[in-house]
């Protein structure tokens, strides 16, 4: 087409051609290449980094104020600022989204006592004769006595699967529906998905129905993230651009069937022998995920369009499994607590506590329960990014290279995930970080961090890390020669406020939990910490930057991603499903923008205890 450009990516060699006026973020996501981009492509995070090999243009504004001199000097551009006015080639310097996953093969790891929801029967049919002249629906039907009618789908297949099996099929039921016909004898084949939709991060688990075991499991980053780390970023797309709703929906069902596909060729287990599905996620996500319009979630007062179990085929869904398998998306709680909150109360049995137990799930958007068997209250909390390591000058996703471990001593020792050179911090990492510098007094109770002039106490090695970059205060983890970076990875003053941010909305979350069940903390028989930071978050540090409580270790439980756990439960046990339903239609909750009390819960929740976390113990 007549002026159009070409743009050609590197290294992955995909070439799409654009018209002018798009930019290299659009462009990267119409070639399926995902570029993260936390504030979604409005030039805030400068996140977005490509390096442009064959065009030089005139640096926006915010390329000059997030970008350094060198960088630019290189050529390096903000993918979401860059406008290309010729044919361009286009680096990619950061492993591009859709490259990072992670798949587990986990046969006999994990199992829910099933009570499986699919049948499957072996049939030998007579074939038909010209004194037995029934259609081939009927004489199915009539060798089954748990299924009287058949899926559109398989009606059109039936015909053909009957003769060139020669009549010997294994038909799947669900509910007295046949939902699909094998050839040959395929009763051991009865699988399930369990899928979370996180705001972050997809994960599916592979399950075996009959014995309720996960036979593997994969995770991916969300695709949506282009669009921003956040969900009002993501409504806000979908408000402003005509197909934006759409667009959305596409963006997760690609990455849902992306999931599908790893798992389902690492594990060796046909698709098409997927016969249910579950899922959670937040409302907003789950909203995105049936194509809804969520705008009304970003708006006071907050109302989703559904709130009750969905249920409908996995051709209805865009799932690429059995397309007659049945799909439920779980129940939402409110318009910011939805069916991944259900999710972890199941799976943690907070609905069945004698004592009063707290679960949060820290993230962009942080749900907190709390209750017993008595009840549930919950509320959520826009908490910002800076626990998905968005909004930090180096932060980045819990994915390989992150620094999610911190020891400072003498010196500063680091931890990253997988073991490998550090790439930059994922949010675990800058929790681990405050709470060993505020132990060794390198930052005060109000955040405050020292100057390299203040040091003068400590050891020559740590007042080295201290330093000024661009007039902020900084504490460098990693020298630039003992990184895959090539330049100095450090915690700013900037890192420390926003972490503050953060841990003050979350506890003023559970302060007023609290509050409203009447109880104190010292009362909590337990604490579950869930998601993806939960799993590589230390409980010490957690209670050293006060994002929870004082409260005794042995209290603090890491749960992981509870909120797939749920959905699996959901998937073997029918039971479980039930519950969730019940669950939430059952849990109160609390809108912290009307309570009167949340700014000072939350000035407050931003200071950093004094109390020494050693003597919780």
């Amino acid at each position: 087409m007549i002026g159009d450009i070409e743009v050609r990516f590197e290294p992955q060699g995909k070439r799409i051609r654009i018209r002018r006026g798009q930019n290299i973020l659009e462009a990267a996501s119409r070639a399926g290449i995902l570029i993260d981009a936390p504030c979604g492509g409005k030039g805030l995070c400068g996140k977005c980094k490509v390096r442009v090999r064959n065009e030089k243009l005139v640096p926006s504004p915010a390329e000059e104020k997030l970008l350094s001199p060198e960088e630019i000097e290189r050529n390096i551009r903000l993918a979401c600022q860059y406008f290309p006015q010729s044919d361009v080639v286009v680096e990619i310097l950061e492993p591009a989204i859709e490259s990072i996953g992670k798949v587990e093969l986990e046969k006999g790891l994990f199992r829910i006592r099933s009570r499986c929801p699919v049948s499957k029967f072996f049939l030998s049919l007579p074939p038909p004769s010209l004194e037995d002249q029934r259609s081939d629906e009927e004489r199915l039907l009539s060798a089954l006595a748990k299924a009287d009618r058949i899926a559109p789908f398989v009606r059109l297949r039936l015909p053909k699967i009957l003769r060139e099996a020669n009549f010997q099929v294994t038909a799947t039921v669900v509910e007295g529906e046949v939902i699909a016909i094998d050839k040959g004898n395929t009763e051991r084949e009865i699988y399930g998905v369990a899928l979370d939709i996180g705001t972050t991060t997809l994960a599916a688990y592979l399950l075996h129905l009959p014995t309720g075991t996960k036979v593997a499991s994969y995770s991916a980053l969300n695709p949506q993230t282009i669009y921003g780390a956040d969900v009002v970023s993501r409504i806000n797309y979908t408000i402003e651009k005509k197909e934006g709703l759409a667009e959305m929906r596409q963006r997760v069902l690609e990455g849902i069937n992306k999931l599908l596909d790893e798992v389902c060729s690492f594990s060796g287990v046909c698709k098409e022998k997927i016969y249910q599905a579950t899922v959670v996620g937040n409302t907003c996500m789950t909203h995105f995920f049936l194509g809804v319009d969520g705008r009304n979630l970003a708006f006071s007062p907050y109302v989703p369009a559904f709130s009750r179990t969905v249920q409908l085929r996995a051709s209805e869904a865009g799932l690429d499994i059995c397309p007659d398998a049945r799909v439920y998306i779980l129940p939402n709680i409110a318009g910011f607590v939805g069916a991944d909150t259900v999710g972890i109360i199941l799976a943690t049995g907070l609905y069945k506590k004698k004592g009063f137990y707290l679960a949060l799930d820290v993230g962009t958007n942080g749900e907190i329960a709390l209750g017993s068997r008595e009840g549930i209250t919950v509320c959520s909390t826009a908490a910002g990014p800076a626990f998905e390591g968005a909004h930090i000058q180096f932060g980045m996703h819990a994915t390989s290279g992150a620094i999610n471990r911190v020891y400072i001593e003498d010196d500063v020792r680091i931890g990253t995930i997988d073991g490998g050179a550090p790439r930059g911090i994922c949010g675990s990492g800058l929790l681990d970080a405050v709470a060993e510098m505020l132990k060794a007094g390198l930052i005060d109770s109000s955040g405050r961090m020292l100057s390299p002039e203040e040091a003068e106490g400590f050891s020559p090695a740590l007042r080295e890390r201290l330093l000024i970059y661009e007039g902020d205060r900084c504490f460098v983890l990693s020298r630039a020669e003992e990184n895959a970076l090539g330049r100095d990875i450090f915690i700013s003053q900037r890192d420390v406020r926003e972490l503050q941010l953060a841990k003050g909305a979350m506890r003023a979350g559970i302060e007023i939990l609290l509050k409203e069940m009447g109880i104190e903390a010292r009362q909590l028989e337990g604490v579950f910490l869930a998601g993806a930071f939960g799993n590589y978050i230390r409980r010490e540090s957690a209670l050293t930057v006060g994002l929870l409580p004082p409260l005794p270790l042995d209290k603090i439980f890491m749960v992981g991603n509870a909120a797939g756990r749920g959905a699996m439960m959901a998937l073997a046990l029918p039971s479980a499903l039930r519950r969730a339903e019940e669950i939430a239609r059952n849990c109160h909750y609390i809108e912290l923008t009307a309570s009167p009390e949340f700014t000072n819960y939350f000035m407050d929740g931003m200071l950093f205890p004094e109390y020494n976390v050693l003597s919780f113990k």
